[in-house]
């Protein structure tokens, strides 16, 4: 007789007085260790101990029958002080006035100071009637809500797998799918970037069709790709063909070398193309090379037709037994200043948008681990564009008390031109400050539980 089990899943939620003034300041800790150096080869997120399980491999999401559940959460409080100007532009003329004839100030600078608190909570369920069927559904509890008038209830993943006797691999429903390498400039991310003149609005949630077929060492994937909001689908109930996006990629995947090559088209997007490839090194120095080629085919672009060609060359190494990590990425951006999307850390219901800048680009990422008292670590990661002299620097230290719980201190400044689409206006900020400081305290952590049939 079978063994019968059961699972009792806690979720814990706190009331917060301060819930009109958290958001997204947590992007300013995404460039701890965890998150830049756990993101490569299409991941988004950091180490099994924090994250929510993903295995994005048709081939092995099936299994014996059975079920699993997972429930992960994540607290956060911290203030915020910053400045609306950096400290060394206080009382520096900002630009010349052609209209007034006259330099305009920077003299009257402000000064405040956000606090903070959130919480998130997720509890996942994959249920497997058989090798050949799973359906994974995962919802998200987040106190505030991302609107006020907004219930905190989300579901984060809902899709079927389908399993056509290992010929081919079907998915269907709502969940992450990304492609490319690079964790600081996500160019080649083609599902994710954002339609030209929509920059400023907020995309919806996507909804997603995939094939994907085995081919010897490699293998063909098929996508079809529904997203809400303004430039994309205006009736996400009622989506129209012509509102849809298509891609496909092929992956050839042998000893030497792992390489992508896909497009992916929308109508408000420029046709773009792809070729992404990454190869290890020395045992642990992985390298990666991404080209992209767009073609302006939109009705609204001016010089249609235009070939674009954007490339980067990056790679991730670790010292000293894992205790200092470097990541240095060199981007060429070839079309004009856009966004793309990126999942976020802290709060797994929200995406932010990360600006991808004309011209040369580079980045740099560095995370040291001593190894001494409360697992003290040290990061600092800088974007820099060439072009317009623009750059963003953040600068921290982290330490974990106890396990679960991380304390923060960083600082973010923008250097360089404060000309309009440059790191010193657009910010991670919430309120757009080019200079900030992050004081916060984040709990974390995730709980598996499965039973298949032998």
């Amino acid at each position: 007789m079978k063994n019968k089990y059961a699972a009792f899943v806690f979720i814990f939620c706190i009331y917060s007085f301060f819930a009109q003034t958290i958001y997204a300041q947590d992007d300013l800790l995404n460039k701890s260790d965890d998150e830049l150096f756990g993101r490569q080869s299409g991941q988004r997120g950091g180490n099994n101990d924090e994250y929510l399980y993903k295995d994005d491999t048709p081939a092995t999401s099936f299994s014996a029958p059975g079920f699993a559940i997972d429930a992960s959460y994540a607290a956060g409080l911290g203030l915020f002080p910053g400045w609306s100007e950096t400290p060394w532009y206080f009382g520096r003329p900002l630009k010349y006035d052609e209209e007034h004839k006259e330099w305009v100030s920077s003299d009257a600078y402000d000064f405040d100071t956000i606090v903070g608190a959130s919480m998130t909570a997720t509890l996942g369920l994959n249920i497997q009637p058989s090798r050949y069927l799973r359906v994974r559904q995962t919802i998200t509890f987040a106190i505030p809500s991302t609107e006020s008038h907004e219930i905190p209830i989300s579901f984060k993943e809902f899709f079927v797998d389908l399993n056509l006797r290992d010929f081919m691999y079907l998915r269907g429903g709502k969940f992450e799918l990304h492609w490319g390498h690079s964790p600081n400039y996500p160019f080649t991310d083609l599902i994710t970037r954002i339609p030209i003149g929509y920059i400023n609005e907020s995309p919806g949630e996507a909804y997603i069709a995939r094939a994907d077929v085995p081919v010897g060492i490699g293998g063909l994937q098929f996508v079809l790709v529904a997203r809400s909001g303004k430039g994309f689908i205006e009736y996400i109930k009622e989506p129209k063909i012509d509102e849809l996006g298509y891609g496909l990629k092929f992956n050839l995947a042998i000893p030497f070398i792992d390489v992508d090559l896909g497009t992916f088209y929308h109508k408000k997007l420029p046709l773009r193309f792809f070729l992404s490839m990454n190869k290890t090194l020395f045992k642990k120095m992985e390298v990666y090379a991404e080209g992209m080629l767009s073609y302006n085919n939109i009705e609204d672009v001016k010089e249609l037709g235009k070939m674009l060609f954007s490339y980067n060359l990056g790679f991730i190494d670790d010292f000293f037994r894992g205790k200092l990590k470097l990541n240095a990425e060199f981007y060429y951006n070839a079309e004009d200043a856009d966004y793309a999307l990126s999942d976020h850390i802290i709060k797994p219901e929200e995406k932010i948008k990360l600006l991808l800048l004309n011209g040369f680009n580079s980045a740099v990422n560095v995370s040291f681990n001593p190894g001494i008292f409360w697992n003290m670590t040290f990061f600092a990661s800088g974007l820099y564009a060439f072009n317009i002299n623009s750059a963003q620097i953040v600068t921290g230290i982290r330490i974990e008390p106890v396990r679960h719980l991380q304390i923060y201190v960083t600082l973010q400044s923008a250097l360089g031109s404060r000309d309009d689409n440059t790191y010193y206006r657009i910010t991670p900020d919430t309120a757009n400050r080019p200079f900030v400081v992050t004081i916060a305290a984040i709990i974390k952590g995730i709980y598996n539980f499965n039973h298949y049939e032998d």
